[in-house]
């Protein structure tokens, strides 16, 4: 294991940073500097959650982000993580979940209340167009359900 050092994190001490060695912020609790074999330091957060699981959030790679920047997107987690949230848990959330091509699979199975011509139809542009091009990613924002996908679609016509 790699050597660990608890100081305020500057652009010194980034500079001198040694391969595989983490650098804790001594004003900041959790934000953390780490450099691992290779010449690339990233700036990360760690905290626990409520059910004291313990997550690592990246921030942005050295020098995208300055020390003082990156404390303060450290900072801005760590309060979101005190108001009860887990940007890191949602982050991972928003990665696992369902795909477009899971929405639209969905979609048809359930009873839409539409006339059989309008059935094939939508069928078809989701077989056509939309499995194809978009089937693969994820659905981007958690609030769109479903029924809220499809009416933001059908109202911009």
């Amino acid at each position: 294991m790699g050597n660990s050092y608890r100081v305020r994190i500057g652009l010194k001490e980034i500079a001198a940073m040694e391969p595989n060695t983490i650098l804790w912020d001594q004003e900041v609790r959790g934000f953390v500097a780490r450099r691992q074999h290779s010449d690339i330091i990233t700036f990360s957060v760690v905290y626990r959650t409520k059910e004291n699981v313990q997550r690592w959030q990246k921030l942005e790679r050295f020098p995208i982000l300055t020390p003082h920047l990156a404390r303060q997107e450290a900072i801005r987690v760590l309060r979101a993580k005190a108001l009860g949230q887990d940007p890191a848990g949602e982050r991972m959330a928003l990665r696992h979940g369902p795909t477009i091509s899971d929405l639209c699979d969905e979609y048809q199975q359930r009873d839409n209340g539409k006339k059989p011509g309008t059935i094939r139809s939508d069928r078809s542009r989701i077989k056509l167009h939309i499995k194809p091009k978009l089937g693969a990613r994820r659905k981007l924002r958690p609030e769109l359900s479903p029924f809220r996908w499809q009416r933001s679609f059908s109202s911009r016509q």
